[in-house]
């Protein structure tokens, strides 16, 4: 399984879901942390799990395609945090996971508060044309809207979403229950 997560706003969330599928339904696989804040990184130091922190430091391209080409031979899972959605290693990631796996479906998760909903919402809709260009992967697109508050109605036709609510007993502690996750299956 390979996932994608990113979105537009800072504080929404993004960490704490990839940190929450992680914990909950993956043993193993490979991290790579292009949050600017390494949140991933930290939490994960003592886990079974093969972190690539990079954050917004320049990184050797060459260096990063042979790091993760050796890391993909024995894992099948990835998770991908990332604060910005056209991160100038996601091209080449993508490049790199395309030749050394035959599966071909990625989960592009965008975080969103619901205020900035309708911003995210458009940048899901193109982003398929940015992931597409790279390499032949079939893209499925979830919009993940965190933080909504029980009176908060929401209905979206374009894209699958799921809502995620306001738990105030889980704030800053990058953990949140999500459940089983049927949503992320094809």
């Amino acid at each position: 399984m390979r996932i994608l997560i990113t979105g537009l706003k800072g504080g929404s969330g993004k960490s704490t879901i990839a940190y929450s599928i992680i914990k909950d339904f993956l043993k193993s696989g490979i991290v790579l942390d292009l949050d600017y804040t390494l949140t991933l990184t930290k939490l994960l130091k003592d886990e079974n799990f093969k972190i690539l922190s990079i954050g917004n430091s320049k990184i050797d391209k060459k260096y990063f395609e042979f790091i993760y080409t050796k890391s993909l031979r024995n894992e099948d899972n990835v998770i991908i945090d990332s604060s910005n959605p056209f991160n100038e290693i996601i091209p080449l990631e993508n490049k790199v996971y395309s030749e050394n796996k035959r599966e071909s479906i990625t989960y592009a998760l965008f975080v969103t508060p619901p205020l900035f909903m309708e911003k995210t919402l458009d940048l899901a809709k193109t982003y398929d044309r940015f992931i597409t260009s790279l390499s032949p992967t079939e893209l499925r697109k979830i919009l993940v809207i965190n933080f909504v508050k029980d009176n908060e109605d929401i209905s979206i036709n374009e894209i699958n979403y799921v809502k995620i609510p306001f738990l105030r007993h889980y704030m800053y502690k990058y953990y949140i229950p999500l459940g089983d996750l049927k949503w992320l299956n094809p």
